[in-house]
């Protein structure tokens, strides 16, 4: 009997050494962000595939948010086209949502595009949002974030093909700025980001020059077709664009960016 005893003793001791446990960090529903990133498209340039993220930020709390910051923990990808997002080590901030996330409000203008040699499995960035600084919150708030895994929205369809299979060149360019047009107090102006064989990435930016706030500003681009790619900006068709929708004013002084890709190393010029 008792030699039945000691087996089924050892059997359960053997049972819970063969566990794993795992402890969960309580969250506080004042102060949370829901991160995720969705991967929108993909095309090929130069004999390297490119994959084109974009970042979703969800206040799923009751205080406004600030710092908004995520860490790429893939060792194998690194981010090498950025919008909206500024490298701080191996960490990247987020910029242009306004200074804080208020309350159940969002923001989707920020991504990057990584790249690799042409028929490269993707791999996945791995990014986690780091604990963002809250405003406002009660005093026993406790910080926390939570990340999504990539889903992947769209079917990708390559924009630009290139027939040569030699490595890419790449000229980056810090300086290059040109004034696309100023026209009722709103100034548009470009800035090269990249350049290869067969295209190339710029930033643009849109200032309201003028004394009152506006709440919507339509650009044109009579070379719509040569956009291979656009983000941060609201599509409404046959080369209109305006501001993101997160954006609900432009005070005076104030601006707005997007970027996009070009299927030749030219700028695409935008007029108000």
């Amino acid at each position: 009997m008792i030699g039945h005893k000691l087996s089924a003793i050892c059997l359960l001791l053997s049972i819970f050494a063969s566990l794993s446990f795992s402890a969960v960090t309580p969250t506080n529903s004042n102060c949370h962000a829901n991160f995720s990133y969705t991967q929108r498209s993909q095309y090929n340039s130069g004999g390297r595939d490119y994959y084109v993220y974009d970042l979703h930020f969800l206040n799923d709390g009751t205080c406004a948010i600030t710092g908004l910051e995520i860490s790429v923990t893939s060792s194998t990808v690194t981010p090498e086209q950025l919008w909206n997002l500024q490298q701080q080590g191996s960490d990247y901030v987020v910029q242009n949502y306004g200074g804080s996330i208020s309350p159940q409000g969002s923001y989707d203008g920020a991504g990057f595009i990584v790249s690799y040699p042409e028929g490269t499995v993707n791999t996945d960035p791995a990014c986690v949002l780091l604990p963002p600084s809250c405003v406002s919150c009660p005093a026993s708030t406790t910080v926390s974030s939570t990340t999504t895994s990539t889903t992947t929205t769209s079917t990708s369809t390559p924009s630009t093909t290139s027939t040569t299979t030699s490595p890419q060149t790449t000229t980056v360019s810090s300086t290059s700025t040109s004034t696309g047009s100023s026209s009722n107090g709103v100034t548009i102006t470009q800035q090269l980001v990249n350049a290869w064989n067969a295209g190339s990435q710029w930033s643009v930016t849109v200032t309201n020059t003028g004394d009152t706030t506006l709440t919507y500003i339509q650009i044109y681009a009579h070379d719509y077709l040569r956009i291979s790619d656009i983000w941060s900006v609201t599509v409404e068709g046959n080369g209109y664009y305006s501001e993101p929708a997160w954006i609900a004013a432009i005070p005076p002084q104030s601006s707005f960016e997007f970027g996009y890709i070009s299927t030749d190393p030219n700028q695409v010029v935008f007029v108000v």
